[in-house]
């Protein structure tokens, strides 16, 4: 249900078997969603790019939700919300799976993909003596 309908559902067991399995499944009321920016972005990219058109930080400051971040930057938090159910409507990217990597693995594509900007973008000063 996750796959074809977004995270718009709480998902909780009453019985596990073995015999019966019963599960209770509620949709959840707007607004009481509590994922983290990073959460959110890192679970879909495209939802990474409605936080970047914002401003709002789901990197670094993403141990916020939504609502709290919309709130300290003066932003509507129902145009965003809104702005993030369109994006789940917009094609999807094969998924990274980053969870899957070793941290050996990890760690190079970070450096390598992510990190390589910087190295364009920055000069390093070295001072030279003087003669």
């Amino acid at each position: 249900m996750l796959g074809e309908r977004g995270n718009i559902f709480t998902w909780e067991y009453q019985e596990q078997g073995p015999e019966w399995w019963i599960v209770k499944i509620e949709k959840k009321i707007s607004g009481e969603n509590d994922e983290t920016l990073g959460q959110i972005a890192a679970k879909d990219l495209r939802k990474a790019q409605v936080f970047k058109k914002y401003g709002l930080d789901f990197c670094c400051g993403g141990k916020k939700t939504v609502k709290e971040a919309c709130a300290e930057k003066g932003l509507d938090v129902t145009k965003i919300e809104q702005e993030l159910q369109q994006a789940d409507k917009m094609p999807a990217s094969r998924p990274v799976p980053y969870g899957d990597w070793g941290l050996d693995f990890l760690s190079d594509y970070i450096v390598n993909t992510h990190h390589s900007y910087v190295k364009k973008l920055c000069w390093i000063y070295v001072p030279m003596p003087i003669k």
